[in-house]
């Protein structure tokens, strides 16, 4: 996933970041690590609107599409 791709090549850079992923990260065998250095990388979705409360310096938005217009209300919403 990209998650655990951003994740590796922080690792790989010596950054040590702290994971959170949806899935288990074959490499370390888990879904979340607790690093030692000053990045984290989460997963995250937009189902219920929570989203917006993760500060994030950078973000990484794979797709945008209509699936959860059971809480936006309309596409443009959920842009």
């Amino acid at each position: 996933t990209t998650t655990s791709l951003i994740a590796a090549v922080l690792d790989a850079a010596g950054l040590d970041p702290t994971v959170i992923n949806g899935g288990i990260i074959n490499a370390w065998g888990s879904n979340a690590r607790l690093g030692s250095g000053d990045w984290m990388v989460a997963e995250a979705d937009e189902s219920d609107g929570t989203l917006v409360k993760l500060p994030a310096t950078v973000a990484v938005v794979t797709n945008i599409d209509p699936e959860h217009l059971d809480h936006y209300g309309t596409f443009d919403a959920l842009r």
